[in-house]
């Protein structure tokens, strides 16, 4: 069996010193989701971690797929894929 793995880290405009809240979070998972242009993806439940968020991507038939952590200061880690 082979496993791969590929993480996708951006940065997020946020001014220096200052954080996102649920509410941005949340607009940054909507335009990614927008932008990646896949129908069949919307945007689950986003949960407050502490010093990130942790935003849920689902199927329209409400299946997981991912989870993408939003660290507060303003970087993303989107598309944890794993291969076998």
């Amino acid at each position: 069996m082979v496993m791969v793995w590929a993480v996708l880290w951006t940065t997020i405009p946020c001014q220096p010193g200052k954080t996102i809240d649920a509410k941005r979070s949340r607009a940054m998972m909507r335009d990614y989701l927008k932008s990646s242009r896949n129908p069949n993806l919307k945007l689950g439940k986003i949960k407050d971690r502490g010093n990130a968020f942790e935003a849920e991507i689902l199927t329209k038939k409400t299946i997981s797929v991912d989870r993408v952590h939003i660290d507060k200061p303003g970087y993303i880690r989107i598309g944890l894929l794993g291969i076998d």
